[in-house]
Formats: C-alpha cells, structure tokens, sequence
C-alpha cells in the first residue's frame, strides 16, 4: 500500500491517521495491479487512472483530491471529486453511504489532497467536515469536467458560505471572488448577490456592471420589469436616490405593484424627488382600497413580503400625466458612477 501511494504521489506520510492500527503497512490495496473487478468490469479508480488523473488536473493548474475509504470489503480509493458529489447526494437523501460500484457500506473515509506546488498527498479532512460545504464544494470545482452551470452554483454556495459566515468566519474578500467566478459562469444568484454586496460596499460601478449585465445593449423597453427593480435597489443601496427613483417610476408605469410601492414611498418622503402629498394620493389609487389609508411604509412592508410581486406587471389605466415624466431613458452607464460618492451615502444617511 504504502509503495503504491509513494509511486502515485510521492510520500504519503500522514496515511496513519486513518488506519484502523497505528502500522501503516498494514493497510490492504485492492487496487496495486488491475483494480477492484466488478461483474467483470475494473473500477476506474485503479492505480494508473487516479495517476492519469492527477497528471491532467496537474497540467490544467487545477488540484487533485483523493478519498481513501474502508468499507466492509476492505479498503479502496475513489478520485476526490466524485466521492464528495456522492456522498453530498446520500447525505441530502438521508441514506447510509456506500461504496457506488459494490454498495457495500462504507465505514469511514478520509480526503487527502494534492497541489501542482505540493505533489504530496496530504490529510485534509475527515467524513465529519465533508459534511460542510466549506470544504466539499472546492473539490467538487476542481473537476475540469464539471458544466459550466455545475460549477457557477458550486461557486454561489461557496461564496454564500464566506458571506454569510456559515462553517467559517465571514470573509467579503472571498465572497466577491467565488460570487464573481459564479456570475461569470452565468449563475444569476451569484451575480444578483455579488451586485448586492459589491452594492454593500459603496463600490458603485462595478455593482451596476454586474447588475446591468443581462440586459446589456437592451433598449430600457426590452429590459423586463425585475431588471428594472434590480436596476433601482441597486442605485437604492447606493445611495443615489434620484436615479432609483427613476426606475421604480419605470417599473410603476408598467403597472408593477413593487414598484408603486416604492414610488409612493420615495413620494411621501421626498427621497429622490420633491416631496408631493399630490402623486401619493394619484398613486394609491391604483393599489387596493384596504390600503389606501395606511402609510406608505406600512404598504410597501405588505409588497416585500411577496418577492413575486417585483416580477409581476398588470394592465393598469396609468394616466400620461404620470407616466411622460420622471423615466429613464436608457440603462445607466457605471463609469458615471466610477468611485465611492461620500455625498450620496451621507444624504443616503441623513435621508435628505
């Protein structure tokens, strides 16, 4: 055993850790010549694919990830990435964990790693932390083979997890690097909430480069309504409570109940726009009478609690004299907001 994992990889100094006896050599290999033969066919996990393996994620700058299992067979080496999907699905099933070719119950294993800087195999973690996605859901992306739309949602789940601070400590710098990767990928949560959270940080132009990206090159009429909400929280969060204004007009006129919501609201309260007791009243009645006499913050409060209404446009008998002002006219430009723009957090503070 041990020769074959130095032959594999070099040394393997910490296989110890996972014997069920302190020797080492001790340790089985049903995989030192052809592999473990099932019904006639060879596991694909033998010696000479795992270092196959290896080689090509070596070459690709990518890390290798190898899981050593013991079941009641003996024991057995699975190449890291497909172990984990496994053993993520069985866990979501709530179903014991068993080898895949023999379904023979699997006692224990271990996941040991390997860089292109550090070709040694080294312990990482145990079947208890493989449980986090933390620690799973870089070995899931570093399988090249992986879709493009596999490894945008494994690259949301993991910068959720530093974002949120779940199974780690909270760290934004990471979060903004696996959220980016995802959004690349095409992953629309990563990009919503890398936009968010770019948003969070005052960093104007490249959250509304993230939250523009979809519709790119769209005429403002071809954006769909849920564009043009995401378009106003995000100058909402930023602070720039006029250009928000103008887009919630937007998503009104088309009849969206979120954003009536939010005109009335910035209406009431003169965020972004002159304060104009007038256009409230106009407003509200194209919401439903039972809250036609509650405040504005009250009826948006109602609104939010439905994420589906920020979607949703109905056909409403919106007078011109409401709908010719105050829209845009195209999607914005980040490099107008290029910076971190004091006076718009401080008048986003005072709320003036």
């Amino acid at each position: 055993m041990i020769k074959w994992l130095r032959k594999l990889m070099g040394t393997f100094s910490m296989i110890a850790k996972i014997t069920p006896t302190s020797d080492a050599e001790h340790i089985s290999n049903p995989l030192e010549t052809k592999g473990l033969e099932i019904e006639d066919q060879i596991d694909i996990y033998s010696q000479e694919k795992l270092s196959t393996i290896k080689e090509e994620r070596f070459q690709r700058g990518s890390d290798f990830y190898v899981a050593y299992c013991e079941s009641r067979g003996g024991e057995f080496f699975f190449e890291g990435g497909r172990f984990v999907e496994h053993f993520v699905k069985e866990g979501e099933r709530n179903r014991a964990l068993q080898h895949p070719f023999t379904r023979e119950p699997i006692t224990s294993f271990a996941i040991y790693k390997a860089t292109p800087e550090t070709p040694d195999l080294v312990y990482i973690f145990g079947e208890k932390e493989a449980r986090l996605h933390v620690n799973c859901l870089p070995i899931l992306l570093s399988d090249p083979e992986r879709s493009e739309k596999e490894r945008g949602i494994y690259y949301f789940m993991l910068g959720e997890c530093y974002v949120q601070g779940k199974d780690c400590h909270p760290d934004t710098d990471s979060a903004i690097s696996y959220l980016t990767e995802g959004a690349k990928l095409g992953n629309d949560d990563a990009r919503h909430n890398l936009a968010l959270l770019l948003s969070e940080q005052g960093k104007a132009r490249e959250a509304l480069l993230w939250t523009i990206k979809p519709w790119e090159g769209r005429e403002i009429q071809d954006v769909p309504v849920e564009g043009i909400n995401e378009i106003a929280n995000c100058f909402e969060r930023l602070g720039e409570k006029h250009q928000a204004f103008l887009f919630f007009h937007e998503a009104a006129c088309r009849g969206n109940p979120y954003g009536i919501a939010k005109v009335i609201r910035y209406y009431d309260q003169g965020f972004g726009i002159g304060r104009d007791l007038a256009k409230v009243e106009n407003w509200k009645a194209f919401i439903p009478s039972e809250w036609r006499s509650k405040s504005s913050l009250e009826y948006l409060s109602h609104i939010v609690k439905s994420p589906r209404l920020a979607k949703l446009t109905t056909r409403l008998d919106i007078p011109e004299v409401l709908k010719n002002s105050n829209r845009p006219q195209s999607l914005p430009n980040p490099d107008d907001f290029s910076g971190h723009r004091v006076l718009s957090w401080l008048r986003s503070l005072l709320r003036i």
